[in-house]
């Protein structure tokens, strides 16, 4: 699985991402995962463990999410 670059942030416990699940059709609840990254490539970092195909993943804010925080996604 490959992730986008402003999906992944790093602290003192390693990098991580924030999962974004479903509470209603309009709310999404942030949840702080922590991920084993692989290889750099022009899509992204290859993500080794830490994440299941299907889980959506905040790309944007990840310096003001922390975990409970209730979200909108952005639509085009």
């Amino acid at each position: 699985m490959v992730d986008p670059v402003t999906s992944v942030g790093e602290d003192e416990s390693g990098q991580f991402v924030y999962i974004l699940s479903p509470i209603d059709d309009q709310v999404h609840e942030a949840k702080k995962m922590t991920v084993e990254i692989g290889n750099l490539t022009s899509g992204g970092f290859i993500v080794r463990s830490g994440l299941t195909q299907g889980q959506i993943v905040a790309v944007a804010g990840l310096r003001t999410l922390y975990d409970g925080m209730k979200v909108a996604l952005l639509t085009e």
